[in-house]
């Protein structure tokens, strides 16, 4: 940029938008093989197989038009870690709470599960692509 803080700040708001544009695109592909494989191989196989899908998508696309970064070896694996993160351990965890504490069916699960781990991702990859 050139230094001028309205234009930065501009940039960034910007950013954030495509950001959140294609969050809604993979969530809709993510929530889409979710919800049409967790009747034949289970919530567990479900998710993993629609975070897979989307994370793909969601790298190429966030690379190019959000953070404006060429992709490399080194933001893919900083992608992949951060989103394996939230895979296994955020999801993985509220969705258990949620169906096991909560008495909450697969599918009602999914949902808050799906709000709180957005947000949990946004934090974890604003993070890491400011450091790599």
């Amino acid at each position: 940029m050139n230094g001028n803080k309205n234009n930065e700040y501009s940039w960034t708001s910007y950013s954030f938008l495509r950001f959140c544009i294609i969050g809604v695109i993979c969530t809709g592909i993510d929530a889409g093989v979710f919800y049409a494989l967790h009747e034949l191989t289970g919530y567990r196989i479900a998710m993993i197989c629609g975070f897979f899908v989307s994370l793909g998508v969601n790298y190429v696309l966030n690379m190019r038009y959000s953070f404006h970064v060429r992709p490399t070896v080194k933001n893919a694996i900083g992608f992949g870690i951060a989103h394996l993160f939230n895979i296994f351990v955020v999801r993985m965890s509220l969705m258990w709470l949620f169906i096991h504490l909560l008495t909450m069916s697969e599918s009602s699960a999914f949902v808050p599960t799906l709000a709180i781990s957005v947000v949990t991702n946004f934090l974890i990859l604003q993070f890491i692509v400011k450091k790599i």
